[in-house]
């Protein structure tokens, strides 16, 4: 049976890594066409999603966050300030490229040339040389390691990850 790759995102998120993602209707206006974070989960309109990659960019802010901050959200069923998902901006980056890498699909579907306000090509060419902006976030959190802290820990390098969401 082939999978779509947005069921295949749509699995991986709910199955590995613990997140919440369901279906509604949404407004023509949303940031990102066909997707919307509501308070911690991740609502997709099939019709109207454009590119299923922004699933796992959406996503990688959501696991960046300390899980108190979710959990907070997730009680008062709020959302997560802008402010604050903008500060996780570039971990999010690699987090969605480490899950693209995970999933064996192409990295053209996280960095499409929809997104990025035009810097798509670059980011693809950066992460196709190794260079991984974001990599030190999702170190600091504890979630992957780069080459050097990896053989540290005995541990696979990025893009492969420790864990999928912070603690």
């Amino acid at each position: 049976m082939n999978i779509s790759p947005t069921d295949k995102i749509i699995n991986f998120l709910r199955q590995e890594v613990g997140l919440s993602v369901g279906e509604d209707s949404l407004p023509d206006n949303t940031f990102l066409p066909g997707v919307e974070i509501r308070g911690v989960k991740i609502v997709l309109d099939r019709p109207k999603l454009k590119n299923c990659g922004d699933l796992l960019h959406e996503a990688g802010h959501l696991a960046l966050l300390p899980e108190a901050v979710r959990a907070r959200h997730r009680a008062i069923g709020s959302s997560i300030p802008a402010e604050l998902m903008d500060e996780i901006e570039l971990g999010a980056l690699a987090w969605s490229y480490a899950a693209v890498v995970h999933l064996g699909l192409p990295p053209e579907l996280v960095f499409h040339a929809d997104g990025y306000h035009g810097r798509s090509e670059g980011l693809l060419l950066g992460f196709s040389l190794g260079l991984f902006p974001g990599l030190m976030q999702l170190e600091v959190t504890g979630l992957a390691a780069g080459e050097k802290r990896a053989v540290e820990l005995a541990v696979p390098p990025f893009p492969a990850m420790l864990r999928w969401v912070r603690d």
